[in-house]
């Protein structure tokens, strides 16, 4: 049984996105056999996906109308998977994974019991951050300590979470935003080490929408036959 899941959250107002997520998801995705996908929205399914739902692995679950915290509790709390990838429908996949680099990353997080590992590259999702190496726990891997001092433990780019440990961290009124600014605080006092991979993106994407429209850096991956 898999024991980690793509999470992939969508408001309403972000299914606009859908159709250019699923194309790479549908170009790139190649971790089907070790990393089931899910797909959480609040009331509205895209077309998108209720035509590709028996062509490809995954699941399609919807919050109701309830705030994201409360939409993200129940539907944490409704599944079996110890890890959630957890991702924003504009964060398009832009290349293959590291398959080999995904399960060793996820072997040293289950031999350490890892709260959260970010995978979002060299700046950790804060430049800002402090980041100290641990030898102990490299396993010939970067890997290094976030300091829990510092901003954005609960970024919501590129990460490994362990679910119980997301659950911790969310209340039920918050939007994502907010949950990134407030949850950073109570993840703080939890006290759990979190940790971060500084090295070549081992799930490459992009964030490409801002303010409701594409970034003007990312417009290309726009221009495309969807």
């Amino acid at each position: 049984m898999n024991d980690t899941l793509l999470l992939v959250q969508c408001g309403d107002r972000g299914t606009k996105w859908i159709k250019y997520f699923m194309h790479y998801y549908k170009e790139n995705w190649i971790c089907s056999d070790f990393i089931d996908t899910a797909f959480l929205f609040e009331n509205n399914i895209p077309e998108e996906l209720k035509q590709d739902e028996l062509a490809w692995p995954i699941y399609i679950y919807q919050t109701g109308a309830v705030p994201w915290g409360q939409g993200m509790i129940n539907f944490l709390n409704s599944i079996h998977y110890k890890y959630i990838l957890l991702l924003h429908e504009d964060y398009f996949l832009t290349d293959v994974q590291d398959a080999l680099k995904l399960n060793r990353l996820h072997e040293i997080m289950e031999e350490y019991n890892m709260a959260l590992l970010k995978i979002c590259g060299d700046w950790a999702g804060n430049t800002a951050t402090p980041k100290y190496p641990i030898e102990k726990l490299s396993k010939g891997e970067n890997i290094y300590l976030y300091s829990l001092e510092g901003s954005y433990i609960t970024s919501h780019q590129m990460s490994i979470w362990r679910r119980d440990y997301l659950l911790k961290t969310l209340i039920p009124e918050e939007n994502p935003w907010q949950h990134e600014l407030s949850g950073h605080i109570r993840a703080r006092n939890l006290g759990e080490p979190v940790y971060a991979y500084l090295g070549e993106q081992p799930i490459p994407y992009h964030e490409s929408v801002t303010a409701g429209a594409p970034r003007p850096t990312e417009q290309h991956w726009f221009n495309i036959e969807v």
